[in-house]
């Protein structure tokens, strides 16, 4: 399977010090967080995906502690760092990103974001309130996506740490934005986050996903 130029737009799950913009939170680095064991980029799910033939990865985009709405930890305002405040990264990449990998929704359950109404509308057409909250926020995000990206396949990679909730809004999402949904399992991790083995699981729960579709 290949997945031809490709992004990562994920979380603390995602970076790694050196490959996510500057000024960006990041979990994973030489000498950060060594508890998880992954001290080398070549050890994250990604990097290995951008090594293999047919493969680039143009860029990632991942924040340390980012959640899809606009709502982090302590109910503070979070613009800046969210899902649904980064996705204008997205825009002018219609015809040079082949696949994004979106890895959201971990920091909303953890943080209890609000979970807010299903509701569901074009992206611009959402309030600031509606994106302050986890449901909307979801929705707005899928359909800024397939709005920007019409032909690029979007994957979401589904925590199992996920509330319900949140699970359930990204597989609907998914299902009718046309993205390649991939639960995945109960991974390695430590201190919340995967080791260099839970690393290595989400690589193999994706590439297993594509052997079987």
């Amino acid at each position: 399977m290949t997945f031809g130029n490709f992004a990562v737009f994920g979380d603390s799950y995602s970076t790694f010090e050196g490959y996510v913009p500057e000024g960006y939170l990041f979990w994973y680095g030489p000498h950060k967080n060594e508890v998880n064991g992954v001290l080398t980029v070549e050890q994250t799910w990604w990097h290995p995906i951008a090594t293999a033939p047919g493969n680039h990865l143009l860029f990632n985009n991942s924040y340390s502690g980012s959640t899809i709405c606009n709502t982090s930890y302590e109910k503070r305002y979070c613009p800046d760092s969210s899902f649904v405040g980064r996705m204008k990264i997205f825009d002018g990449h219609a015809d040079d990103l082949d696949t994004v990998f979106v890895f959201a929704g971990t920091n909303d359950t953890w943080a209890g974001s609000p979970l807010g109404e299903n509701i569901e509308k074009p992206y611009a057409d959402y309030t600031d309130d509606e994106l302050r909250q986890v449901l909307p926020a979801a929705h707005c995000l899928l359909d800024y996506l397939r709005a920007k990206l019409p032909k690029t396949r979007i994957v979401l990679l589904i925590n199992d740490y996920l509330s319900d909730p949140i699970k359930a809004v990204l597989h609907r999402g998914g299902e009718e934005y046309g993205c390649d949904v991939i639960d995945l399992p109960d991974i390695s991790r430590n201190d919340g986050h995967p080791t260099a083995d839970g690393m290595r699981e989400i690589r193999e729960a994706i590439y297993a996903y594509y052997e079987n579709h």
